[in-house]
Parts: C-alpha cells; structure tokens; sequence
C-alpha cells in the first residue's frame, strides 16, 4: 500500500426524509382546515327553458339592478329597511321562497350579502331567475 494515501472519510449527507415527512403532515393538514372552512349555501338555479318567476303574481323577487340598491317586485327600498320589508312580507306567508334576480354588474359578494339578510329575516328557500 502506498503510505501517502490516507483513508477516504464519508462526507456526511444531509437526510431529508424527516423533512418531506413533516412537509407531507403539513400539506394534509392544510387540506383538512381548507376543507373544514367551506360553507354551504343551498340555492335553486332554474333550467334556461323556464319563465321567469316575476311573471307569477304570488312570486316574490329581490332585484339587485345594476345600477345599485335593492328592489323588490319592481318597488325600490332602502339598504337598510330591506330586511324589515322582507320581515313584512313573509312572516304572513306560509311558503317562505324568495327569487334573487341580479344585475350583471353586481358583484358575487353583494349577491350573496343580499341572500343573507333574506336569510336572517327567514326565507327558507332562494332561487335565481334564469339570465335574460
């Protein structure tokens, strides 16, 4: 043997698999906390083929027109009487449906804002008009 040559020592190498373990158990949990801040909000789209529930005179529709505000049935009201006419209208009615009928500049955050406060003044069920 040569004398000169001294004895390879092993550079040491970095172990990474604790480290994708712990990347893997963070990824999982956030999809469960993703998953668990989801909320549901049941609504009922008409097919594009049906009339449009204004045309019946028992239907009630919240219009958000483009320009702002709210209406209902045609009838402007106030941002802040809107819940209180809600209340007015169907707490006397024994089917609690309200149709949502948005103008196309109106944000999905003023529509489902709109949703609820008809909600909290006790409107069971919301519907959409079909797009016209």
């Amino acid at each position: 043997m040569n004398a000169h040559l001294k004895p390879a020592i092993p550079a040491p190498e970095m172990n990474v698999t604790p480290m994708i373990d712990v990347l893997l158990v963070l990824i999982i949990v956030w999809l469960v906390i993703l998953s668990l801040g989801r909320q549901v909000l049941p609504v009922q789209v008409p097919a594009q083929t049906q009339a449009l529930p204004a045309q019946s005179r028992d239907a009630i529709v919240l219009q958000l027109p483009d320009g702002g505000g709210y209406a209902i049935n045609g009838q402007a009201v106030a941002d802040d009487q809107l819940e209180d006419r809600l209340h007015l209208i169907f707490d006397t009615r024994p089917a609690k449906a309200l149709f949502v009928d948005a103008g196309r500049s109106r944000s999905y955050q003023e529509v489902i804002r709109a949703m609820d406060r008809a909600r909290g003044a006790g409107i069971l069920v919301i519907g959409f008009t079909p797009q016209r």
